[in-house]
């Protein structure tokens, strides 16, 4: 297991028995892959363009020679959470910055973004400065951006501890597996901390449960925004925008005579289903282990009950990557829409 990301990593090794060294690091490293983002509730209205400017200072574009392509890949991954949750597909226009001032803080950058760009016309102004000579795990260290505000302050990706921490830790694997997970992992992160400061853009403060983009650290478990940040972030977008919710236009229409019906019959509601996901990638509920027919059987039942019966996952610790990510898309498969994640704590 990891503690955290950024900074200094140290993973644990688990030498099962008959396990070679290779097997363990390779396992190790399966642990520690991000997890998939997930989306939760669905938008049911039009989906429109909104556009983002982004600016590139002189650091920035020394680092990354494509910089619009190494931007383009978390705006895709960004996108990929926010239009179905939101309605929004976000596009960028890029613009030159002509500043070099490598060692400002991102409060300082951030003034100087103001100052260039007041951003009246897009959704949010986006500056590109340099990275760090560390891996760091707290967004304030990767990003900035005010609460309500529409301008972000963004460092390049410092990948090179991470290299040196893969390279130590599994030296039994081949240079093609850990550049992989490197790759896996960069692109979590920088989708995640784009994310996240979209959410501050939109309204939202920091968060305490850790699989939650806006917590305050970035973690590789992070998957979605919680129920009350996509609340907010909600409402925020639908007065910029100038927009209602498809909800919302629902409740304003006139409402018409209906023909008196006969009483409905009393509908049921369905306790919430709590799924436990094992490191051995058992799906267990209510204490019975369960095969993914079996498991199939049980959310058809629920859904056909009651379609509002709400979904928790709970994975526990040192979980393959992936495997969450694919139960909550079996159940939103179903057409659950109340689908949430969480930690079993074992």
């Amino acid at each position: 297991m990891l503690v955290g990301i950024g900074g200094c990593m140290t993973p644990v090794m688990h030498f099962g028995e008959g396990k070679t060294a290779k097997q363990a690091q390779h396992d190790t490293m399966t642990e520690m892959g991000p997890a998939r983002l997930v989306t939760g509730e669905k938008w049911n209205g039009e989906v429109t363009t909104r556009k983002v400017r982004v600016w590139a200072d002189e650091q920035y574009r020394t680092q990354n020679r494509q910089w619009q392509k190494a931007f383009d890949e978390p705006l895709e991954l960004a996108n990929l959470v926010v239009t179905p949750i939101f309605g929004i597909h976000i596009v960028a226009e890029y613009a030159t910055w002509d500043r070099n001032v490598p060692d400002a803080t991102l409060r300082d950058h951030m003034a100087a973004l103001q100052e260039q760009d007041r951003g009246d016309d897009v959704l949010a102004v986006i500056g590109l400065t340099s990275s760090l000579s560390l891996v760091s795990a707290t967004f304030d260290e990767l990003g900035l951006a005010m609460v309500g505000g529409r301008h972000i302050v963004l460092r390049g990706y410092a990948d090179l501890e991470e290299r040196k921490m893969y390279a130590n830790a599994f030296p039994d694997l081949r240079a093609e597996e850990r550049e992989m997970a490197l790759v896996q992992l960069r692109r979590h992160k920088t989708a995640v901390v784009l994310l996240h400061e979209l959410g501050h853009v939109l309204g939202v403060e920091h968060e305490i449960d850790s699989s939650s983009i806006m917590n305050a650290t970035y973690s590789n478990h992070a998957t979605t925004f919680s129920t009350t940040a996509r609340a907010t972030m909600l409402a925020t977008l639908d007065q910029r925008l100038h927009r209602k919710s498809p909800t919302a236009v629902m409740a304003s229409a006139p409402a018409q005579p209906q023909p008196e019906a006969a009483p409905a019959a009393p509908k049921v509601h369905h306790a919430p289903i709590v799924i436990r996901v094992t490191r051995k990638r058992m799906t267990i509920v209510d204490g019975k282990s369960m095969k993914p027919d079996e498991l199939d059987a049980l959310l058809k039942a629920a859904y056909v009950e009651d379609p509002e019966t709400k979904i928790v996952v709970n994975e526990d610790r040192n979980v393959p990557t992936g495997v969450v990510g694919e139960l909550l898309d079996r159940a939103k498969a179903f057409g659950f829409v109340k689908v949430e994640f969480g930690w079993s704590g074992k």
